[in-house]
């Protein structure tokens, strides 16, 4: 049986954050061929991109940069200026390495991450509409196989905070491996096939959680999962409001809820707050821009002693920077820097 192995030897070093999920390289495929179809019948699905079927499709521009949810906190967490380290896997080959590469260059911990032989790294082809906004396909790759042993499950006990995203492979498993080493807050941003679960799987995970990170279609496919939502619930599930309130019944302590345009929402057991989009320059590419927002939200709202409006506001101020410039990781600035 293959084994991934651990890319550099580890450290004694506690981290202020230790992120966890998919690394990738994203190739960006630019074009004003697709339309934009409003489908809000769907509650899953309620904004589309379409092409011709059977059509050759302009590409304006091709971008090649890094992705991946934990890599793109990662990046952002250390451009705050934070110590963070990433658990993730790769493949013996010439995209991990780029992958290390750029990670060691914007000052992230590479020591937890594994590489596997004759496994591809993970990659994404990502179609990029003329508003800036797109559609992911990922190819998981080495991602598929995160898994937990002695060194990770120590680097678990010991972080500060973990900021957990989408997960793939034996992800369950690898859930409950999480949540029972882990001795920090958790920040936690689910992926699909987590969503896809349920409630009644993700529950006592729920429970665990510390700030719960979701855009309002994964808000909606979450509640919809619950057994006990009513038809009046379901009629209630355009309010963002009636949203945050009822994620905060499954136990959660804070709940980030991000709206696209229509700016983000958050929620304590005290407080909620609405933060409307930071300027108004043209997205160029959206892509990444729930990982910087969630991640920044995290850290602003720590070092703010639970600050929901300080944290909400430099989020989006960094979110702003990061839609306005091509790849997940760019646009990002320090904490410093966005507090001018």
């Amino acid at each position: 049986m293959r084994k991934g192995i651990l890319y550099a030897k580890m450290t004694n070093m506690i981290y202020d954050f230790l992120t966890i999920g998919g690394a990738t390289k994203d190739l960006s495929l630019f074009t004003a061929e697709g339309v934009l179809i409003n489908n809000s019948s769907d509650p899953l699905r309620q904004q589309l991109i379409a092409f011709e079927q059977g059509a050759k499709i302009g590409v304006s521009q091709v971008w090649e940069s890094f992705g991946g949810g934990a890599a793109n906190t990662a990046v952002n967490l250390a451009k705050l200026g934070l110590r963070v380290s990433l658990i993730s896997d790769i493949g013996r080959d010439l995209v991990g390495q780029e992958i290390i590469n750029n990670l060691k260059n914007n000052r992230v911990n590479v020591s937890l991450i594994k590489s596997w032989p004759q496994e591809a790294s993970g990659m994404s082809l990502i179609l990029i509409a003329p508003n800036g906004e797109r559609v992911i396909f990922a190819a998981r790759g080495a991602n598929r196989h995160l898994d937990f042993d002695s060194a990770r499950r120590r680097a678990l006990s010991q972080a500060k905070n973990i900021y957990l995203t989408s997960l793939s492979g034996f992800w369950k498993q690898d859930l409950r491996e999480i949540f029972n080493n882990a001795s920090g807050q958790i920040f936690w941003n689910p992926g699909s096939s987590q969503l896809k679960a349920g409630l009644k799987f993700l529950a006592p995970f729920l429970k665990k959680t510390t700030v719960l990170i979701v855009n309002r279609d994964e808000a909606t496919e979450l509640i919809l999962s619950d057994p006990h939502l009513s038809s009046k619930d379901k009629i209630s599930l355009e309010d963002p409001y009636f949203l945050l309130d009822r994620l905060r019944s499954y136990g959660l302590k804070v709940v980030v809820l991000t709206d696209g345009r229509s700016g983000s929402y958050c929620a304590d057991q005290d407080n909620t707050y609405y933060q409307p989009v930071i300027g108004r320059r043209k997205a160029v590419d959206a892509t990444g821009v729930g990982d910087v927002y969630g991640s920044t939200w995290a850290a602003a709202w720590l070092m703010s002693n639970g600050d929901l409006k300080r944290a909400s506001l430099l989020a989006s101020r960094q979110a702003a920077g990061k839609v306005a410039q091509h790849g997940a990781q760019s646009g990002l600035r320090s904490f410093k820097e966005l507090n001018k």
